[in-house]
């Protein structure tokens, strides 16, 4: 049997929305200073210390599971 007590559902549609005031620039456009080409970055050597940070957390890592899988086997 269906609940008798309807719920009614507000939406938003029903009340009237205040319109957003709109700025309306009227001066004239500035000239845009042309921006230099972007330099080359090499980013192989920006970020060689980061290939070598997970390399080293790799091996340790390696190395503690190496270790607990012994520990593991042994106890």
């Amino acid at each position: 049997m269906a609940n008798p007590r309807r719920t009614t559902r507000r939406t938003t549609a029903s009340r009237p929305r205040p319109t957003p005031a709109v700025a309306v620039n009227v001066a004239a456009p500035t000239p845009q200073a042309e921006t230099p080409p972007a330099k080359r970055v090499d980013w192989r050597a920006e970020y060689s210390y980061v290939v070598n940070d997970l390399r080293q957390l790799g091996i340790v890592t390696a190395g503690v599971f190496a270790l607990m899988f012994l520990i593991g086997f042994f106890l």
